[in-house]
């Protein structure tokens, strides 16, 4: 079984949205990295994605944007790269 946490789960998150052309929900990103054979592998991922995802929005290198499903009450949080950011870590160098 593989299992993918702290920093290493960072990096392939970063990697997996600057790829994306579109933001991507927590469950878009868990398909992405790895699928898991049951469900509960696949929603132990999602949870550390979860985390991992605020450690990153934490140093604003990801930004969050709510999307609407349907009706109005309903978003579902999707998040990209923050492109200031990105742009002043490729003028650092980085």
């Amino acid at each position: 079984m593989m299992e993918l946490y702290g920093t290493y789960l960072g990096y392939l998150i970063k990697k997996k949205l600057e790829s994306a052309e579109k933001a991507l929900s927590v469950r878009e990103l868990a398909v992405l990295i790895h699928i898991y054979e049951t469900r509960r592998e696949q929603q132990n991922l999602e949870r550390r994605i979860r985390s991992a995802v605020q450690r990153l929005l934490a140093t604003g290198v990801v930004v969050l944007e709510p999307h609407r499903m349907g009706q109005n009450n309903i978003f579902v949080t999707k998040y990209k790269i923050n492109v200031g950011q990105e742009s002043i870590g490729q003028a650092q160098g980085l």
